[in-house]
C-alpha cells in the first residue's frame, strides 16, 4: 500500500474532535508524500462540493482555524512572505529598468517615479496596519462582549464602532487608488519595454510559466461567498494562510471527499515549498508581481468589518462564548507585517 493510501486511510478515521486531527498535522502528512505521490494526489482531487450543513460546518471550522494556537506559526510565515512579496517587486523594477536601459529605452525618470510612489505606499501602510492592529485589539475585548446585546439598538452599536474607525478613514481611503494607478503605470512602462524587445528573456518566461500554475486551492476548495468579511479577507492575504483556513474549514467538514481534499491541498503546499527552495523564478518584470505587493488595498475593506458586526449580534454572541478572537489573530498578522515592511527600510527608495 502506498504511503498516499495509509495517509488517506488514516484520514478516514478521523471524526471526532477529540482525536485532535488539525490543519498542521494534516500539512505534515501532505509533507510525507514523495513528490509523485503528491502529484498524484494534487491532480486526482475533485472540487469539494458542500451542502447547506457542510457550508456552515466548513465556515464555523474556518472561525475558530483562524484563532486556534496552531496558527501562531503560519501568521509569522504569512507576515514573512508579506515582506518577501514586497521586495521582490522592488528587484521587478530593478529588473525592469535594467532590461530598458539593455534596450536603449530612455525612461530612467518614470522607472524612479515608480519605485518612489511604491516605497511611499509601503511606509503609509505601516501606519495603517499598526492602527488597524490595535483596533482589532479593542474590538475583540471591548466591542463584541459590549454589542453582543441584542437589546442595544442598532443605530447605538454603529455609533460606537464608527469611533474605532474614523481615525483611520482619512490614511486608508487613498490606498487602494493609489496602488491602482501605480499599477497601471508599470503596465504601460512593461507593454512599452516588449514593444521594443525581440523576446522575452528566460527568466520572465519561468515566471509567467509558474504563474500559469493552476491554484489548487481554487480548483478544489469549496466556492462560497463567506459573508464575514473578515474572514473573507484572511482568504485573500496570501497562499500560506488561505491554505491553513481552507484545510481547517475542511477538516472541519469531516466527510471523506473534504478529508481527501484537505490532503490534496496539504501536498499543493509542500510542494509549492520545495519549488520555490529549487531556485524558481517568483519574481520579474511581470505585471502579475505588483498585485501581490502589499497588503494595503485589502486592509481598507476590513475597516467596515466593524458596522457590520454591529447588525449581527448572534455572530457576536458566538464569538464570545467560543472564543473566536479574530480580530485579534489578524491584529497580530498586520503587526508582523508591519514590521517586516519597516524591516525592509523603504524610505531608501525615495
Amino acid at each position: 500500500m502506498s504511503l498516499f493510501h495509509e495517509i488517506s486511510n488514516s484520514l478516514r478515521t478521523i471524526r471526532v474532535p477529540s482525536q485532535q486531527h488539525t490543519p498542521k498535522k494534516c500539512l505534515v502528512a501532505g509533507a510525507m508524500l514523495a513528490k509523485t505521490e503528491a502529484e498524484a494526489v494534487m491532480a486526482s482531487a475533485s472540487k469539494a462540493h458542500l451542502n447547506d450543513v457542510e457550508t456552515e460546518q466548513y465556515i464555523a471550522a474556518v472561525a475558530q482555524t483562524l484563532s486556534s494556537p496552531d496558527i501562531d506559526d503560519v501568521i509569522k510565515k504569512s507576515a514573512k512572505e508579506a515582506q518577501n512579496n514586497a521586495e521582490k517587486v522592488i528587484v521587478a523594477f530593478a529588473a525592469t529598468n535594467i532590461r530598458m536601459m539593455a534596450l536603449g529605452i530612455k525612461k530612467a525618470t518614470v522607472m524612479r517615479e515608480i519605485v518612489q510612489a511604491y516605497a511611499s505606499i509601503l511606509l503609509d501602510s505601516i501606519s495603517l496596519a499598526n492602527n488597524i492592529a490595535q483596533y482589532g485589539d479593542k474590538f475583540d475585548t471591548e466591542v463584541i462582549p459590549r454589542y453582543a446585546n441584542e437589546r442595544i439598538p442598532i443605530d447605538q452599536r454603529k455609533a460606537r464602532i464608527a469611533e474605532y474607525i474614523t481615525q483611520l478613514e482619512p490614511l486608508s481611503n487613498g490606498m487602494l487608488d493609489r496602488l491602482d494607478k501605480l499599477n497601471t503605470a508599470y503596465i504601460e512602462l512593461l507593454a512599452e519595454t516588449h514593444d521594443f524587445a525581440p523576446a522575452q528573456d528566460s527568466s520572465v518566461q519561468a515566471a509567467e510559466t509558474e504563474s500559469e500554475h493552476e491554484d489548487l486551492i481554487a480548483r478544489i476548495g469549496p466556492d462560497m461567498n463567506i459573508k464575514k468579511l473578515l474572514i473573507s479577507l484572511a482568504f485573500t492575504l496570501l497562499h500560506d494562510l488561505a491554505a491553513f483556513l481552507t484545510i481547517g474549514g475542511l477538516i472541519g467538514v469531516g466527510r471523506d471527499h473534504a478529508l481527501n481534499a484537505s490532503l490534496a491541498i496539504s501536498s499543493a503546499v509542500a510542494q509549492s515549498s520545495h519549488r520555490q527552495s529549487e531556485g524558481f523564478a517568483y519574481a520579474s518584470s511581470g505585471s502579475g508581481s505588483n498585485n501581490d505587493a502589499t497588503d494595503a488595498r485589502q486592509i481598507e475593506d476590513w475597516l467596515q468589518e466593524g458596522a457590520g458586526d454591529a447588525e449581527q449580534p448572534e455572530y457576536m454572541k458566538i464569538s464570545l462564548e467560543k472564543g473566536i478572537k479574530n480580530y485579534w489573530t489578524m491584529s497580530k498578522y498586520l503587526r508582523g507585517y508591519a514590521q517586516g515592511i519597516r524591516n525592509m527600510y523603504p524610505e531608501r527608495y525615495l
